[in-house]
């Protein structure tokens, strides 16, 4: 009842219609929304103007269109506040009552045991994977806030991380709390997690290790295991990098001797770039499994022994490398004993270098990005120049977007007069990039000679000189590494652009009054920050600074 009585603002009803303002009764107003079940009449009614198509007689009309409102499998509309109290106090005296009958029962999910559909993909960008492995996590029963209640059934990490948490404190009960366990527990909770398909049909795909990992952890079969596969991750890489033979080795930890067969058991591939964007989830995927050897495929290990195993691999063939499709799947070993043991693999079947980092597209603003504002927040056109007086928020503004991640983002200011192309395929600059100044060299950073350190500490109050396609540049104004992609999702965590406020050198010097350009660039993916046609490249509009 309640989705007919919210479909319409009765103040809108005419004059004509068959009850005034002041004479609604429940029973005429049922009456009256009747019609506006069927779907094809409520879309018709939404036209002003039009009499009701079931009940012409009442010569109801609607003055304003219907303002609907999205209720998932019911249809609904905004109605005024009077109307809605009104419908109350018609309801009240009637001492309607809702009983809920001692006789609870349950309906099946149909998702259960499947990867829950907020769960987050992987690989990382330069192909490690992740996550591990995967754990319950949706709909699942646990303890809550005693403020709040005691116990609740919610979803996320905040209920798949505590079963790990828990599965881990199980182990080192079992196995006992030594050091070599606790380093041992990722591979175990991998060699004996149990991988699960995209669906529940009988020929579904298994789901991409790039979302499940190793698979949903077993910590009974964790517990029970006496042999191991390591390593559990077999990494393979990109093309341009692949990794393809690997060593795996099988050890029995058992009593007796124990006679593993191995096969390989391929997940379903992942297209993960559509034109420059992240898929957005699910990704799709496809039968496109990696071909792989296994010699010898069968091997007997005596108690308390190793044996290995040569794995070799091949890139699957025949896929869009445009779409940076992430293969996967498992080496599977099953023991005499009735256990199994998995080790896992992915790889991605295009060069990582050839992945787009920023988006040179007009989809976002209209105008192509990068792009440079001035104090005012317009657009500065690519060909114009504009003039700052770096005081009171008077500077200038770059917006960009992140399609990829990026190993170094680094702003740099040159004289108006030099022409560096913005152009992600520019062929290969002939020239040194040089180091812009000492490096103050600290832990954490794989980028020798660029951590974004170099920039937070001042060089005796110069700004660093250097060059980059043999243009001189006049000094750092930003730099950062490992930087994630922006995303497109409704994430408040994420950010879908980012915005550089150019006020000053990073080491914190003054920009002289003068002429100058911003030269933006973002190292590859697997690029090397040495390497200038690494590098993807924009350079802005003409800054003038000029101080008053």
């Amino acid at each position: 009842m309640s989705s007919i009585l919210a479909k319409r603002p009765l103040s809108d009803y005419s004059d004509e219609s068959f009850v005034s303002k002041r004479r609604k009764t429940l029973a005429t107003l049922c009456d009256a929304y009747a019609w506006d079940y069927e779907p094809q009449e409520l879309i018709d009614a939404s036209l002003e103007g039009l009499p009701s198509p079931a009940y012409p007689h009442y010569k109801i009309r609607v003055k304003k269109p219907l303002i609907s409102v999205d209720m998932g499998d019911y249809v609904a509309a905004l109605i005024r506040q009077e109307d809605g109290l009104f419908l109350l106090q018609e309801a009240i005296p009637k001492n309607y009552t809702v009983s809920f009958p001692n006789s609870p029962s349950t309906l099946p999910n149909p998702n259960g045991g499947l990867m829950s559909s907020f769960s987050s993909y992987g690989p990382t960008y330069d192909m490690y994977l992740k996550p591990a492995f995967s754990a319950p996590g949706g709909s699942i029963l646990s303890t809550w806030p005693v403020a709040l209640g005691s116990w609740a059934i919610e979803s996320g990490t905040s209920m798949a991380t505590p079963f790990v948490a828990g599965s881990a404190a199980l182990l080192l009960q079992a196995r006992g709390k030594s050091l070599a366990t606790a380093k041992a527990a990722r591979s175990i909770f991998q060699n004996t997690a149990t991988p699960v398909k995209l669906t529940k049909d009988n020929d579904s795909l298994i789901d991409t290790a790039s979302r499940q990992g190793a698979g949903l952890l077993n910590v009974y079969n964790a517990i029970k295991a006496t042999g191991s596969l390591t390593p559990s991750e077999l990494l393979l890489n990109d093309t341009a990098n692949f990794n393809g033979e690997h060593i795996l080795l099988l050890n029995n930890c058992g009593k007796k001797p124990v006679t593993y067969k191995l096969t390989h058991v391929p997940a379903g591939t992942a297209n993960t770039i559509n034109g420059t964007e992240a898929t957005a989830g699910p990704v799709p995927l496809v039968n496109g499994a990696a071909a792989v050897k296994i010699i010898p495929n069968k091997v007997t290990v005596p108690p308390g022994s190793t044996a290995s195993v040569c794995v070799t691999f091949k890139p699957p063939a025949g896929l869009d490398p445009t779409t940076f499709p992430v293969y996967s799947g498992y080496i599977k070993a099953t023991g005499s004993d009735n256990t199994t043991l998995r080790s896992t693999y992915m790889g991605v079947a295009a060069k990582l270098k050839d992945a787009k980092i920023f988006d040179m597209t007009d989809a976002y603003f209209g105008v192509k990005l990068p792009i440079m504002t001035d104090s005012w927040g317009s657009y500065v056109p690519p060909d114009a120049s504009a003039t700052y007086t770096m005081k009171s928020g008077d500077t200038p503004s770059v917006f960009y977007r992140l399609v990829q991640g990026t190993p170094l983002l680094r702003l740099d200011l040159i004289d108006s007069k030099t022409n560096i192309t913005s152009n992600q395929r520019r062929s290969r600059i002939e020239g040194k990039f040089t180091r812009r100044c000492k490096v103050y060299s600290r832990p954490g950073s794989t980028l020798p000679g660029h951590s974004m350190w170099d920039w937070l500490f001042p060089n005796d109050g110069k700004p660093c000189d250097g060059t980059f396609a043999n243009v001189e540049t006049l000094g750092v104004l930003y730099q950062e590494d490992y930087l994630s992609r922006n995303s497109l999702a409704q994430n408040p965590d994420v950010t879908d652009f980012n915005v550089i406020q150019v006020t000053e050198f990073a080491n914190g010097t003054a920009i002289p009054d003068g002429s100058y350009k911003i030269l933006v660039r973002a190292l590859k993916i697997t690029g090397n920050a040495q390497a200038e046609e690494d590098f993807e490249v924009w350079t802005s509009p003409t800054v003038v600074v000029k101080r008053g």
